[in-house]
């Protein structure tokens, strides 16, 4: 699509979308592929001995556990535990169980022990999949397991997810619901299943039934997920059975399978790591992979992509042979065909019995009501339904550095801070810049083109000067204005391009997603998730997009590189404030109603770990200016940087104003 001034500007007074529908999805979807496939390809390329990968793994582990939240070793306290009801059967016992794993943070789960032999016996930690059973849990969903491990000489603990437990908090926040803020917390359900395991297993390695030497996991689906990454994260896990919930990084992306896949499928990644690099952390612990071969969610080129890769480690340790790998036909399916391969792997791996299960028998199960765990209701001072909000920590607004050098240093540690934890995908300062002058415009006084400029993946502007300028002008001032999608309709939205700019250069800039590099909106809301997968956001990859509007800028002839203002709407404006924290040159941000915390936008993977905008606002004071309504949030920054009254206006004239 043309980008004249004319075009922009008739386009948006009749109301059109300004988007190329598939065009701009398959650029970014083309540019996900690229940095996942890259990434896996150039995966362990660079390790040849054990010594070189045993350094890299520790590092690795400790990324993984940041993105998550958890900490680096389990708590050696167990978890209060209650049981409320047993039940014996001729071959094992069952207890059900309340773990409270954190004050207020409820799980429920089924503990069978057998009943036969002499312990202490191996113990299996089953995680449950997405199978809904009402006030049940989804544990009675998945009893056979529990019952068969418990008759065959092992413990067995089933345990509830917090999705479809009997206390309930959703896994589909972004998912479904469009929580993107979220990721700015850094939040995953997945980070609370795995936390919650972890406590579990703090509970039964102190039980006199089990052997916590020779402890196992497993699961179907998202269990299959958690009990991959809980073997990754926790060294008790002597051997585990993913089913049904792992494939490659590269093969969730080309697959596009985030529409497919519910939020605790992945960790935040705000470290840009794949699935392949982290699931090397099980070497050389026996590890099943098992799958389907018509699973629609898990591809098998995608299974056997992972399978691969993660194999190249497990060889340098010599125990190639510990990595497996099975399938069974069908769908996504809990069939007796998928679980024999695990019983033949526990008995192999936790009892050291080589043995071939033909068919799984039968099974002595349990009515869902008998294995209710909380038998007297919900407790009251339960935070589990809130745990989304609560389970990451959050920064906390300090007062700015009085001192001017302390101020800058106190940013200068900020952005070095950010660029590693929440943008590492940002591109190097020096990258080679280039640009494609499109078509010229005149219009309001002012000389338009239209110009591309490659980005991460493009970004269209129209540079505008004055028609006619004094003589002996010298170099202008600029200004980047952020084009944003209308927040009403057309006729209460005033275009950019119609106001008095005057002795000024101008490029109305247009970033991913926004304008007509928009994609469709039925596909914005899982490109986003891909993203996410990749290790950014939207909104992100916009900050780093204004970086290259600012270095292009300072390559025109009539700018001047010290006088850049950036100007931006909402979120957007605040786009911009992120990209000014990294370029110290630019002179002003202007802030048209900013969003008071990143709760509300913008979305960027973690940055509430971090900081939040009030307190970016209150370092940068100096160079922000804010137009109309400030938040309270923002007006209070401005005033705990002492420049409240200096920073606030009620026009756009005024904020521009030297």
């Amino acid at each position: 699509m043309k980008l004249t001034l004319i075009s922009l500007i008739g386009l948006f007074l009749a109301g059109a979308p300004l988007r190329a529908e598939n065009q701009n999805y398959q650029a970014l979807q083309k540019y996900f592929e690229q940095v996942t496939r890259t990434r896996y390809e150039s995966l362990f390329r660079d390790i040849d001995n054990l010594g070189q990968w045993e350094k890299q793994r520790e590092k690795l582990r400790l990324e993984l556990l940041d993105m998550l939240g958890l900490e680096p070793e389990h708590s050696a306290q167990p978890p209060r535990c209650t049981i409320t009801n047993r039940i014996e059967r001729p071959e094992y016992s069952v207890e059900c169980l309340v773990f409270e794993t954190a004050p207020g943070i409820y799980v429920t789960g089924n503990f069978y022990v057998p009943r036969q032999g002499a312990g202490p016996y191996p113990l299996v930690l089953y995680q449950c999949g997405h199978s809904p059973y009402g006030p049940y849990g989804s544990k009675a969903r998945y009893k056979h397991h529990g019952a068969w491990f418990a008759a065959h000489g092992f413990c067995c603990l089933i345990m509830d997810t917090i999705q479809m437990g009997e206390l309930k908090v959703t896994h589909h926040g972004v998912y479904y619901r469009q929580w993107f803020d979220l990721y700015s917390r850094g939040y995953s359900p997945l980070a609370v299943e795995l936390f919650n395991a972890r406590r579990v297993l703090d509970y039964l390695q102190q039980r006199p039934e089990v052997d916590s030497t020779r402890i196992g996991a497993t699961g179907r689906s998202g269990g299959g997920v958690t009990s991959f990454f809980l073997t990754l994260i926790d060294p008790r896990i002597a051997a585990s059975a993913p089913v049904s919930g792992v494939c490659s990084s590269v093969g969730q992306v080309e697959d596009r399978l985030a529409v497919e896949h519910c939020d605790c499928m992945y960790p935040i990644n705000s470290k840009s790591l794949i699935f392949s690099e982290l699931g090397a952390l099980a070497a050389p612990r026996p590890m099943l992979l098992c799958n389907a071969t018509e699973d629609g969610m898990f591809p098998m080129p995608a299974f056997e992509q992972l399978v691969d890769k993660i194999r190249v480690i497990y060889r340098l340790y010599g125990a190639g042979d510990a990595l497996q790998s099975a399938t069974a036909p069908g769908g996504h399916q809990d069939i007796e065909q998928i679980r024999l391969p695990v019983f033949n792997f526990f008995f192999k791996y936790l009892k050291g019995v080589d043995t071939t299960f033909s068919a799984q028998g039968p099974v002595d199960t349990l009515s869902a009501d008998q294995l209710v765990c909380l038998r007297d209701g919900y407790p009251l001072d339960e935070k589990l339904t809130s745990i989304h909000k609560t389970f990451m920590p959050t920064a906390k607004f300090t007062t700015p550095p009085a001192d001017p050098a302390e101020r800058e240093r106190a940013l200068g540690s900020l952005a070095d801070l950010l660029r590693r934890e929440v943008f590492p995908f940002q591109p190097a300062a020096d990258q080679a810049l280039s640009w494609e002058w499109g078509q010229d415009s005149r219009m309001w006084g002012r000389v338009s083109r239209e110009v591309t400029i490659p980005s991460l993946v493009q970004i269209r502007g129209a540079y505008s000067l004055p028609e006619r300028l004094p003589e002996g002008a010298g170099r202008l001032p600029a200004v980047i204005v952020l084009r944003d999608e209308p927040e009403t309709s057309v006729w209460d939205y005033t275009p950019w391009e119609g106001y008095r700019w005057g002795e000024r250069a101008v490029l109305m800039l247009e970033t991913t997603d926004v304008g007509s590099l928009a994609i469709d909106n039925d596909l914005r809301h899982h490109m986003q998730r891909e993203a996410m997968i990749t290790g950014r956001t939207f909104d992100g990859m916009r900050v780093c997009d204004i970086l290259r509007a600012l270095a292009f800028l300072r390559a025109q002839p009539e700018v001047d590189p010290q006088r850049i203002t950036i100007v931006g709407r909402g979120a957007m404006g605040v786009n911009g404030l992120y990209a000014a924290l990294f370029d110290r040159k630019v002179r002003r941000v202007v802030l048209d109603r900013p969003t008071p915390s990143h709760e509300y936008g913008p979305y960027y993977l973690g940055i509430l770990r971090y900081t939040d905008i009030p307190q970016v606002v209150a370092l940068m004071a100096g160079r922000v200016r804010v137009v109309g309504d400030a938040p309270a949030e923002i007006r209070s920054a401005l005033s705990a940087a002492a420049r409240e009254d200096l920073s606030v206006f009620p026009t756009l004239a005024g904020a521009l104003a030297e």
